[in-house]
């Protein structure tokens, strides 16, 4: 032996190393779950490579820019940010409206990589963020399947999430919203929970109440857990499973999360009184009442005898407290009578307390009772809050559709504590994603748990039938019964599932390659891709004043204000139902002026439009204007309110009343096979105006058109359904559209929206407002017209705004003979005298309408004048 061997051997029997014991299967564990997270994050990265690094949909953009603001001003700023760039002029306190889950984990990793030394970009952070806790999640399945059967059960689980196309849209690189963190949350709660109540751990439960927080903390669908949780206890408590357990685990996770609740701004210390939270307590007072009684139960004798000696009872009231103290269900009765009345004495005298007590959101009441979402319009119109159908469920779930309902029964079989959690999550969020689309990624565990449970479970006989470790013959009352299936048979049945499973891999694979591209790149029924959005970003950072308020449809704020970076009137946060009415209300005006009135009540200086030239693929606001009339219908109470508040006369008010947009004014979906549903009071709307402004491409001829171009489809739409062109206002039909000067449906004008920016393929169109009508005022003071067809008129500009007399007519003959050039310029307060000559013969007594046109578009003063003699 050398001296280095002597040494280390010498050095061993000093220092104790400890002997750690790595299986086989351990390692074997820990390498699949390895492998695992590299396959789910991997087909989570394949959009990376397909497409440019956008960030995905609208509602991401803005946890990006909470996300940005955080590493750029500190995690203490968050808590005092008002933004005044959205919902302008009101503005939205942030910490107060906002989860800051996702953006404060996304800006802990910026700090944490940059301390290590990686200069990563927040917002490359914030791409990749969602397909790393995705992958993150598939390993917490894992654990989850593990508490709940074995180990077996958690890695099925974990591998079969790595590749579901429900979980994958939404934890796929670019989009960084809730769910992706929200979910990591929800899986470990559950876990947590599950081993808490097992293990009787308190370390477990704590970690429950910190995953529920959390989840509180990012995401709205807490509140999810907030009621299967205490369902499950329930339930427990129905079917005489209860035990102390259950106490302890829901008791220390419900506190937990129930204070992280109020720390957090979004909710604060009003939680308490919202239905969020009330049946929690609820469940909870339950329990603690019926733990009080279980301690009480043990002593009832000596309980009985403390009454008679220290309050004097005699003949039929002693009798009477004996029997509720003769058997266990009567003293449950007397406990269960003595705390509710202790319990409404409190409400009683506090009651203050309780009198604010609110409901369930719209939209969380919409998921349980579908029929409502009908009745709000403002979730209705947003497409991921959908009813599901049914080929979804088949898309998006693949083989676990099959297997998801043996997994169910399995559960039901065994009834397990963990059984029955998992079996209210199924059955629950099964009907709520059939409620609403949006609800699949939540589908997406539960299904892949019972999936796992049920293979697990046929797996396992099978596997001793291979193995040979089940006996294949049993002999009972001198009776050979032979096993159902021999090991040639079980092999196939592995062959068969491991076929199914690898299909499905590759089919969730192909979902992710398939996958439309980020919302920000518009694509056609064609093929084609548009980057229009990011030239109208590049315009409205580098071309618009700094201060400029865009109006939009209340899709595009977040876009607007986190890439274009300017102030917008409504958002995805929908927090104003009122005021998205009114923006629908100024889009659905048939009269322009009307719409600048609506728009000028918010300060708006520009208009954006997103036109997607009729195509289903496109998803432009010409399929949205619908929405857009409901909407402003819908408010039109409160917009009348917002009349009389601004002091507006009845006269003004009864008119607005009157041109409520009404669906039907637009729209009659009961036409012949072959007709256009639209009426004719669309062509007349300011959306349309500004949407197909300068469509098709005036610029050439529609023979020149691609048979696949959008100009081509376009034209050919609204040429069978006589959809009218639009132009500017002082454009001639011929300036304007030089090959389709004769259109026969016609022409309309856009007068006061200024079209500033029109991308290169005409799918964003940035107009500025110009609100010169709404300031300027024209007064003919006097006019007369006498038989030798000379006339005087005296105009005075009344308004605030100057601009130019342009012409005069006389009976719409145009007046040429005049003392003064025209257009001549007009100020505010200024008078001007014209000497005229009109065009036709006169006669004494005979009346002429004079007419005074403005360089304003529509813009006019006339006069009926009495002809006299000269």
């Amino acid at each position: 032996m050398s001296k280095l061997q002597e040494l280390i051997y010498e050095a061993k029997k000093l220092i104790p190393f400890p002997k750690v014991q790595v299986s086989r299967q351990g390692i074997l564990i820990v390498l699949s779950l390895i492998s695992i997270f590299i396959i789910a994050l991997s087909i989570r990265c394949i959009p990376f490579f397909l497409y440019p690094a956008y960030i995905r949909a609208f509602d991401p953009w803005l946890q990006y820019r909470c996300a940005l603001y955080v590493v750029t001003y500190g995690f203490d700023s968050w808590y005092s940010w008002y933004d005044h760039a959205s919902w302008y002029p009101i503005g939205r306190d942030m910490s107060q409206s906002f989860y800051p889950g996702t953006p404060f984990a996304a800006a802990i990793i910026y700090f944490l990589l940059h301390a290590l030394g990686f200069n990563i970009d927040i917002y490359m952070i914030c791409y990749f963020f969602p397909a790393f806790m995705g992958a993150l999640t598939c390993v917490a399945a894992y654990f989850l399947g593990k508490e709940i059967l074995d180990k077996k059960t958690g890695l099925i689980a974990a591998f079969l999430l790595s590749f579901t196309p429900a979980f994958i849209e939404r934890t796929t690189v670019g989009f960084f919203d809730n769910e992706a963190l929200g979910m990591l949350f929800l899986v470990l709660a559950l876990y947590f929970f599950i081993r808490s109540l097992k293990r009787s751990s308190i370390i477990s439960a704590i970690f429950a109440g910190l995953c529920v927080g959390g989840l509180a903390s990012t995401w709205g669908a807490y509140i999810y857990l907030m009621y299967i949780l205490p369902l499950t206890v329930i339930l427990l408590l129905l079917l005489k499973k209860y035990s102390s357990r259950i106490f302890t685990t829901y008791g220390i996770t419900m506190a937990l999360t129930i204070f992280i609740i109020t720390r957090v701004p979004t909710h604060g210390t009003e939680a308490l009184k919202t239905m969020d939270i009330i049946p929690a307590l609820l469940v909870l007072g339950i329990l603690l009442f019926y733990e009080i009684f279980l301690r009480l139960n043990t002593q009832r004798t000596l309980i009985l005898e403390t009454i008679k000696r220290y309050i004097p009872l005699k003949g039929k009231a002693s009798e009477k407290i004996e029997w509720f103290f003769e058997n266990r269900q009567r003293f449950l009765i007397l406990v269960g009578g003595i705390m509710s009345i202790l319990v409404i004495a409190v409400i009683v005298v506090k009651l203050d307390i309780f009198g604010d007590i609110s409901g369930l959101g719209a939209k969380f009441i919409s998921i349980i009772y579908p029929t409502f979402r009908e009745q709000q319009h403002i979730i209705a119109s947003v497409g991921e809050h959908m009813p599901t159908p049914w080929g979804i469920f088949f898309y998006n779930l693949n083989v676990l559709v099959v297997l998801f309902p043996v997994g169910l029964y399995f559960a039901f079989k065994r009834r397990y504590e963990e059984d029955l959690l998992l079996i209210i999550f199924g059955v629950t969020v099964t009907y709520f994603t059939g409620s609403m689309i949006r609800i699949i990624i939540m589908l997406a565990p539960a299904a892949c748990l019972l999936s796992a449970y049920a293979l697990s479970i046929i797996f396992k006989p099978l596997a001793q039938v291979i193995t040979k470790r089940a006996p294949t013959i049993a002999r009972r009352r001198r009776i050979r019964i032979s096993a159902p299936l021999g090991r040639d048979s079980a092999l196939a049945v592995f062959a068969i599932i491991g076929i199914i499973l690898t299909a499905s891999f590759f089919l969730g694979v192909n979902t992710t390659i398939y996958s439309p591209p980020p919302s920000m790149i518009a694509r056609d029924s064609y093929g084609g891709a548009y980057l229009d959005w990011d030239q109208a970003f590049s315009f409205m950072r580098n071309e618009l004043p700094a201060n400029a308020v865009v109006a939009s449809w209340w899709d595009y704020g977040y876009w607007i204000t986190a890439k274009g970076g300017k102030i917008t009137l409504a958002d995805g946060n929908t927090r104003n139902f009122t005021q998205i009415g009114w923006i629908g209300r100024a889009f659905m005006e048939t009269n322009e002026t009307y719409s600048l009135e609506h728009f000028r009540r918010f300060s708006a200086t520009h208009v954006l439009v997103f036109f997607g030239y009729n195509d289903g693929n496109i998803h432009g606001d010409e399929g949205k204007w619908i929405w857009m009339s409901r909407i402003a219908t819908d408010e039109t109470f409160n917009m009348v309110e917002n009349l009389f508040q601004s002091r507006a006369s009845q006269e003004y008010v009864t008119q607005f009343v009157a041109n409520t947009p009404y669906e039907y004014k637009f729209y009659n979906p009961y036409v012949l096979p072959g007709a256009s549903p639209i009426q004719e009071a669309f062509f007349n709307t300011t959306i349309y105006k500004l949407l197909y402004y300068h469509a098709p491409d005036p610029n050439t001829s529609p023979y020149q058109f691609s048979q696949y171009s959008l100009d081509y489809t376009l034209y050919h739409q609204m040429y069978n359904y006589k959809y009218p062109l639009v132009k500017g206002a002082n454009e001639t039909a011929q300036q304007a559209y030089p090959y389709l000067s004769s259109w026969t449906a016609g022409f309309r004008d856009l007068n006061y929206f200024k079209p500033v920016f029109i991308s290169s393929n005409g799918l964003v169109k940035i107009y500025e407002i110009d609100y010169s009508v709404l300031d300027s005022g024209l007064n003919i003071i006097t006019v007369d017209v006498y038989s030798n067809r000379t006339g005087f008129i005296s105009l005075n500009n009344t308004g605030i705004t100057t601009y130019d007399i342009k012409l005069m007519s006389s009976n719409s003959s145009v007046i040429t003979d005049l003392n003064v050039s025209l257009p001549i310029s007009l100020a505010p307060n200024e008078t001007l005298n014209i000497k005229f000559t009109v065009p036709q013969s006169v006669n004494v007594g005979g009346t002429l309408i004079i007419k005074v046109h403005t360089s304003i578009p529509d813009f006019y003063a006339q006069m009926n004048v009495t002809v006299k003699k000269s």
